[in-house]
């Protein structure tokens, strides 16, 4: 009994060791990768900006036709946002120039709703640039949407920045190959004028299907419009 208990001793301390042993190589073999707080700390500050550090890229532009007298204004945004809404202007002989201002009001809307502490505008109208750099008095009454966005905007204490960047509308291919301004302006270009292009086409269906004999005589007087014009041109 003695040899037995002495035995049975030696083999619970041998199965010791070995436990311990198995620990250890288990515990070396971890690799352990520690980040530093400053590297942290950066990551979050590049992920999360503040307000003020904030801007928007706005390219806004606006299609207008004065045979129906509608027009369709929109601005696509460097957030990936964009709008196009519909316009009927307050005075027919200045609704391209109103559809072209609208689509800043709803540029100037976007940014105050998402808290943008700078905007920066891209418009190919002369008109734009003339309101927002020199404000003239009459201004505000022929453009009162504009001047109520422009007004709620600016009176943050920190979203009241707005820079106007004139552009050349319908540049070719090629320029706009060769410069991202142009590019990105071409494209919400394309997309009002579609969009003002396919509304009139549905509207003169319409004119068409229900009102036959009036569209026909004021298709024939349009022509003979665009005809004296040209030839006026010319």
């Amino acid at each position: 009994m003695v040899l037995i208990n002495l035995h049975n001793e030696i083999f619970n301390e041998l199965s010791l060791f070995s436990t311990v042993e198995t620990i250890t190589e288990s515990i070396e073999s971890i690799n352990f990768y520690v980040l530093p707080t400053e590297k942290i700390v950066k990551i979050n500050d590049q992920s999360l900006p503040s307000i003020e550090q904030r801007e928007l890229i706005c390219y806004v532009d606006g299609s207008y036709s004065h045979r129906m007298q509608i027009g369709h204004s929109g601005f696509r945004a460097s957030d990936g946002s964009s709008t196009v809404q519909r316009y009927f202007p307050k005075c027919s002989r200045r609704g391209s120039t109103e559809s072209e201002v609208f689509a800043v009001s709803l540029a100037i809307q976007h940014a105050f709703k998402n808290c943008y502490n700078t905007l920066t505008i891209y418009t190919d109208n002369s008109k734009v640039e003339q309101l927002l750099c020199r404000p003239k008095d009459k201004d505000s009454c022929d453009y009162p949407v504009f001047y109520q966005s422009l007004f709620q905007y600016q009176q943050q204490k920190s979203n009241n920045n707005i820079r106007v960047e004139r552009v050349r509308g319908h540049t070719t291919r090629y320029e706009q190959s060769q410069c991202d301004t142009k590019r990105e302006f071409a494209k919400i270009d394309r997309i009002v004028r579609k969009k003002n292009q396919r509304y009139i086409r549905r509207q003169q269906i319409k004119y068409e299907k229900y009102y036959p004999s009036y569209y026909a005589y004021n298709a024939f007087t349009y022509s003979r419009w665009k005809v004296y014009q040209c030839l006026f041109h010319f």
